[in-house]
């Protein structure tokens, strides 16, 4: 491997280069395609890629086109006659699915030739936005033309009165832990009503007894029973052999993945999972709530989750909140026909960048799947994650005047980095704003180039000697994107990989100056750098980029005015940006991309101590704001770490009776679902006002030691009176 020294050069669009619809899709198929290509031992335009696209409409303003029209528009894009071969859609989505027409987004199945042409011809594709997400190899999903309907043949499943089903989307779920058996089974008995392995491996037809899977289009779906047929098949003298269970339910398949998280001591989901739904099953314990906490889980593709932007993995949420919707719909409270139970769904994933205002495709997945579940139920919650990006230095705040009419942000793009970087500038004003020009000066002999928000639309594309396209650079008006506001991003290829994948972009410091077109003008932007770090338990992949700005204070040091929550050791890091900071490069406004959704519960994480009411804020997690106009905070903080020195709280291991560590506000997120689940299994307020509160009551702001974060970094409160449920001895 090497990096490279090819010269390369900036070409601004004109009449030779046709705009597109989202650049970024663009740079996606064509850019980071040959490397998929290479990786899969196929040809770019035989990749398959999974894409999320917003609908347009005709005529109505109100109408969109159907999921059927959209189909029969692609036979007239000049690249076939047989949209089979270029467009599939995904058999979960029913007959009457397909004829409907409301707004939102849709997940599908393309090759490049439909990318590209809906890209460059979205009126006649009927599609208003696209974005492309994970490749997928041939033959891991089934393209067939009839949807599966399941839903009619599925029988009632009756649940008490103080039911609460829990949903968990994650990766590497271990659906065979202990902590998911109902207690004092034996031999053991699942507790997981349905599971959807998208990551797992075809079930022939046949193999397994009827009724223990159910029909998908990737991957497998067990049922309870199902999962209970292998359990009981696969323990012997009690215990049950982990790897022989998983490669009866095709979740360890070394022939097909070459990483499988649950064969690793820690994997996310199964810690994850733990934290929200699991109950142990020794005699004397905790009752394991086997008919009153249901389990249905998704577990998500390792490939996509090892992507390290975070991107990959939320193009498969809509599919999985269709699918949770389906078996939900299964559940009756015993006695009152019709009536179902709450459900509490936990996502404990989150990005960096977007535009933290709920406009996002993804954020509009995620409350469309909550507003389909609340249809059944209002009282059903979703939780997700505020974010570990507090000081990864992914964030800044721009402000432009006739005093100081630029500013120059210096990004730091890793060498051995062998993923893209990304980063976007979002304008402060819904529908405009100011206009504004963005420089862009790498390192090395790189020719700048300049953009401007003054049209619609303006984008230029680095190339390497070959014609090779290496980024993209970007502006966007709102009025071409499903987006509220206005935004600059620019796109680069890794700087490091396999010699017969050369060019590569030069890793170093690139200028981004932003300058406003208007000398009394005044111009706000936050700027956010995309997600870009290898995640624990992957190889190494992506290197974080970030601003490398010499005014931002990392550590404390005498004459930086910290914060008094802030420990005022010389060299410790500090949790939060220092008074009156001169750095345009903030720990503020750092929570996660996914942030903006209305209505969700969004944590944050804190440190136990032997004094509770001191518990300091956890380093890493994130600080509010999102820009919804609505919740600006995270809604409360849990303790994702049991102290400065034991990081992180136990759960699940990835082995049956094994128990480990894991922080973050990933693990943080899950213990309030299970606090969320129990307010409503009680017949309480779980909302996200009915958690800010509990976190009031049990963090009460003033008066002798309390130390209470501020609101934009702690929400309503830490939930102090959270019990400990696994390793009380650590």
């Amino acid at each position: 491997m090497k990096e490279t020294n090819t010269p390369l050069s900036w070409t601004k669009g004109g009449k030779s280069l046709d705009p597109v619809l989202n650049p970024a899709a663009d740079f996606r198929i064509k850019g980071m395609g040959r490397v998929i290509a290479r990786d899969f031992d196929a040809k770019e335009d035989d990749i398959w890629w999974l894409i999320l696209v917003e609908r347009d409409g005709e005529g109505d303003d109100t109408r969109t086109y159907s999921l059927r029209e959209i189909f029969k528009l692609a036979a007239g894009l000049g690249i076939g006659d047989d949209p089979n071969e270029f467009l599939a859609v995904p058999p979960e989505y029913s007959e009457a699915f397909r004829e409907e027409t409301p707004p939102g987004p849709l997940t599908l199945f393309a090759r490049r030739a439909y990318i590209e042409a809906a890209n460059t011809q979205s009126k006649n594709a009927g599609i208003k936005w696209l974005e492309v997400g994970p490749a997928l190899r041939k033959g891991e999903f089934e393209r067939r033309r009839a949807p599966f309907e399941t839903s009619e043949k599925a029988s009632k499943i009756l649940v008490p009165k103080d039911a609460v089903i829990m949903a968990v989307i994650d990766s590497g779920i271990a659906v065979g832990h202990e902590l998911f058996r109902v207690e004092g089974a034996n031999p053991p008995v699942s507790r997981v009503e349905y599971f959807w392995n998208i990551d797992g491996s075809p079930i022939p037809p046949g193999s397994v007894p009827p009724g223990s899977t159910e029909p998908i289009g990737t991957g497998n779906a067990w049922t309870r029973q199902g999962l209970t047929q292998q359990l009981q098949a696969n323990t012997h003298t009690g215990l049950l052999c982990d790897p022989a269970f998983y490669k009866a339910i095709g979740a360890m398949d070394w022939a097909t993945r070459r990483h499988t998280p649950i064969a690793q001591r820690v994997s996310h989901g199964t810690h994850v999972m733990g934290l929200a739904a699991g109950y142990p099953t020794a005699p004397g314990s905790d009752k394991t709530k086997a008919d009153t906490r249901p389990i249905i889980a998704v577990n998500l593709r390792a490939t996509d989750v090892r992507d390290p932007s975070g991107s990959q993995l939320v193009w498969w949420l809509h599919l999985a909140f269709l699918y949770i919707l389906d078996r939900y719909r299964r559940f009756e409270i015993d006695g009152s026909p019709g009536e179902r139970p709450p459900l509490v769904v936990n996502f404990s994933f989150g990005n960096f960048a977007g535009p933290h205002d709920g406009t996002s495709l993804i954020e509009r997945v995620i409350a469309n799947g909550l507003q389909m579940l609340r249809a059944e139920n209002p009282k059903c919650q979703i939780l997700l994650a505020g974010g570990n990006g507090n000081q990864s230095r992914c964030h800044a705040r721009v402000e432009l005047t006739e005093k100081d009419p630029s500013l120059t942000l210096p990004w730091r793009v890793q060498p051995g980095d062998q993923s893209a970087s990304g980063v976007q500038i979002w304008q402060d004003d819904v529908g405009g704003g100011q206009d504004v020009r963005l420089t862009i000066d790498g390192p090395g002999n790189l020719n700048p180039v300049s953009l401007d928000s003054t049209g619609l639309f303006d984008f230029a594309t680095l190339r390497g000697p070959a014609n090779e396209l290496l980024g993209y650079a970007y502006y966007l008006s709102p009025l071409l994107t499903p987006y509220a506001r206005g935004f600059f991003a620019v796109e680069l290829f890794a700087t490091f990989l396999p010699e017969d994948l050369d060019p590569f972009v030069p890793s170093g410091i690139w200028e981004l100056e932003l300058s406003a077109l208007s000398c009394d003008a005044k111009a706000g932007l936050h700027v956010w750098i995309e997600r870009d770090e290898t995640l624990p338990g992957f190889s190494e992949f992506g290197r974080q980029s970030h601003f490398d700005d010499p005014a931002y204070a990392r550590f404390y040091e005498p004459g930086v005015n910290a914060d008094a929550l802030d420990d005022r050791l010389i060299g410790a890091p500090l949790c939060y940006d220092p008074i009156g900071t001169t750095s345009p490069v903030l720990r503020e406004g750092t929570i996660s991309g996914f942030a903006g959704v209305d209505d969700a519960i969004l944590i944050g994480g804190f440190i136990e101590k032997s004094r509770p009411q001191n518990a300091a804020m956890a380093l890493y997690s994130s600080t509010g704001f999102t820009l919804n106009g609505k919740d600006v905070y995270p809604t409360a903080a849990a303790r994702s770490d049991d102290s400065k020195v034991m990081r992180g709280v136990m759960s699940a291991g990835s082995d049956s009776g094994s128990f480990v560590a894991m922080d973050g506000t990933s693990v943080a997120t899950p213990r309030v679902a299970r606090l969320v689940a129990n307010i409503l299994s009680a017949g309480g307020n779980g909302s996200p006002a009915g958690v800010a509160q509990e976190a009031g009551q049990q963090d009460p702001s003033g008066g002798g030691n309390v130390q209470k974060p501020p609101p934009n970094k702690g929400g309503g409160g830490r939930l102090l009176d959270l019990k400990q449920l696994f390793g009380q001895l650590r």
